[in-house]
């Protein structure tokens, strides 16, 4: 079942979407969004066996992407519902978190990009894989809170607005706090 599921999302998105929504589970997304997760840190770092601290990427990579997964569904449920959208958050998880199969699908190209080591390569694989999950979270939107094509554009540039805003405030919070302890840790940089 899971199988049919993401390969009618490979084939047919708007339909696959319809099905997921209807047959999907949520167990299976979060499956779906930490081995996207996991073999993407996998795929661009060397592990050694037996690493612990290899061990400790991958555990927090993994958490890291649960935890993009939450906050992305949050802020566009947020954004969607403030533009007049009526939707159920959990069906919206549930979308996003199949949606994370494009993901790994996609890594034998960045695989193959990286091994070419063409920056032009490298960034054909980025652009498809950009283009091909925005169109897949807009049909999400669109099915989830039945907004138009203009209010799921609208409700994408605005996530993705208030995102940037708040990396810009957690980066200027931890300059502000990590300053002070990496000047007094290495008193012979300080100017």
């Amino acid at each position: 079942m899971l199988y049919e599921l993401l390969y009618k999302l490979l084939v047919q998105p708007k339909a696959g979407l319809s099905d997921i929504m209807e047959r999907g589970n949520l167990l299976q997304a979060a499956g779906l969004v930490l081995a996207g997760s996991l073999l993407g840190i996998i795929s661009n770092m060397n592990l050694s066996p037996g690493s612990s601290f290899g061990s400790c990427i991958l555990v927090a990579g993994g958490l890291s992407g649960l935890l993009s997964w939450l906050l992305a569904t949050a802020v566009l449920h947020v954004s969607a519902t403030l533009l007049g959208g009526k939707g159920d958050v959990r069906k919206l998880l549930l979308l996003l978190g199949f949606t994370s199969f494009v993901e790994i699908v996609l890594l034998p190209g960045y695989f193959m990009a990286s091994l070419l080591a063409s920056a032009a390569a490298e960034l054909l694989v980025l652009g498809i894989s950009f283009v091909w999950l925005l169109f897949l979270y807009l049909w999400s939107l669109q099915l989830v809170y039945g907004l138009p094509l203009a209010r799921g554009l609208l409700t994408l540039f605005l996530s993705l607005l208030s995102v940037l805003c708040l990396l810009l405030c957690w980066f200027f919070l931890l300059a502000e706090f990590c300053t002070p302890l990496f000047m007094a840790a290495w008193p012979a940089l300080q100017l």
